[in-house]
């Protein structure tokens, strides 16, 4: 289920005019409304960002695009704006791929604003040589 703060929850409901304890599941105004939230909030950082040190390069780790509205992360929206300049999107599994050309497509197409962030459970020099 849903975890907003009460403060959350008195915001959503003064500028929707929406019942928050009213709101269905199937119903995707909450969604939207808390993807124009973080879309908002990434706004406010770019442009600090580009007012304090413009040459810095702004990035994010992401949840896989099946993951972003639930957690709360619009980073497709960011992208659309060109926000960040690149984002390294979580992909674990044997089989990455259903979800790097999920995220390409929700990027437009454009694979070189994807990070590929890759780890190692061991790091023992057989696993490295």
């Amino acid at each position: 289920g849903d975890h907003m703060s009460l403060v959350g929850r008195e915001r959503f409901e003064r500028e929707t005019g929406l019942d928050y304890d009213a709101i269905e599941p199937e119903d995707d105004r909450l969604v939207q409304w808390k993807r124009q939230q973080t879309l908002a909030a990434v706004r406010t950082i770019d442009a600090a960002l580009e007012k304090a040190k413009p040459e810095m390069v702004l990035t994010s780790y992401v949840v896989p695009p099946d993951e972003k509205d639930e957690k709360g992360q619009s980073w497709d929206l960011w992208m659309k704006e060109d926000l960040l300049d690149a984002l390294a999107v979580s992909m674990y599994g044997a089989d990455i791929e259903a979800d790097a050309n999920k995220a390409i497509k929700l990027l437009g197409g454009r694979t070189d604003k994807l990070i590929a962030a890759i780890s190692s459970e061991r790091t023992t020099s057989e696993l490295l040589t």
